[in-house]
């Protein structure tokens, strides 16, 4: 079994400080659930012009990552609610 890691892109960390406190704990109770867990999930794989990258559902908010395979890190990039947080201009490149 490998052992994953979590890294946070800086708009990541902007976007998790900027959440209430009860839905930033539970953001971050799901991410490390997903850090243990990881092998034996299958991650959900976003389309369009999010290709390339997987979503992490915690209730209404979504956390978008990256899969470094050969690091064994996951890569989070973008938090926020389900309603808005696909239609960011700010994409990063995978």
């Amino acid at each position: 079994m490998s052992s994953w890691k979590i890294e946070f892109d800086i708009g990541a960390t902007d976007d998790l400080n900027r959440l209430l406190p009860i839905i930033r704990r539970g953001v971050l109770i799901k991410l490390e659930w997903l850090r243990q867990n990881f092998d034996s999930i299958t991650p959900q794989p976003l389309s369009g012009v999010w290709r390339g990258f997987y979503k992490l559902r915690v209730n209404d908010y979504r956390v978008i990552y990256d899969i470094k395979w050969d690091s064994f890190t996951l890569i989070v990039v973008i938090i926020g609610h389900r309603s808005s947080i696909y239609k960011r201009k700010n994409k990063p490149k995978s």
